[in-house]
C-alpha cells in the first residue's frame, strides 16, 4: 500500500472522511487520542523507504503531528533562552557569584 492509502485507512478507523484525512486534522485526532505511535511509524517507514512524493506526503504529515504533540525545538530553546534574559535582568542568576 502506498503512504496515501495508508493514511487514508488510519482515518477511517478513528471516523475521519477520506477528505479529513488531511495532515491537521489527522495529526491532532490521533495525538488527542494518545494514538499517535502509529502515524509516526508510517512516517518514519515512507521518509525511509518511500518515493520522492511519498517522503514530501511525510514531511508535511511529521510536521502536522510535530504541531499536534507540541513539539518544537526551537520553540523551547527560545523558551528557555527567555527565562534566562528574564532572570539575568532581575539579577537571580547571579546571584552567588562573586564580582
Amino acid at each position: 500500500m502506498t503512504l496515501r492509502q495508508n493514511l487514508t485507512a488510519l482515518a477511517g478507523r478513528w471516523g475521519l472522511a477520506e477528505g479529513e484525512a488531511d495532515p491537521e486534522t489527522l495529526a491532532w485526532r490521533l495525538a488527542e487520542q494518545g494514538e499517535a505511535a502509529e502515524l509516526a511509524q508510517l512516517l518514519e517507514e515512507a521518509a525511509l523507504t518511500g518515493s520522492r512524493e511519498e517522503r514530501a506526503l511525510a514531511r508535511e504529515y511529521e510536521a502536522a503531528l510535530d504541531e499536534a504533540l507540541g513539539l518544537d525545538p526551537l520553540g523551547e530553546w527560545q523558551d528557555e533562552a527567555f527565562c534566562n534574559c528574564g532572570e539575568e535582568a532581575q539579577g537571580e542568576v547571579f546571584d552567588d557569584w562573586d564580582f
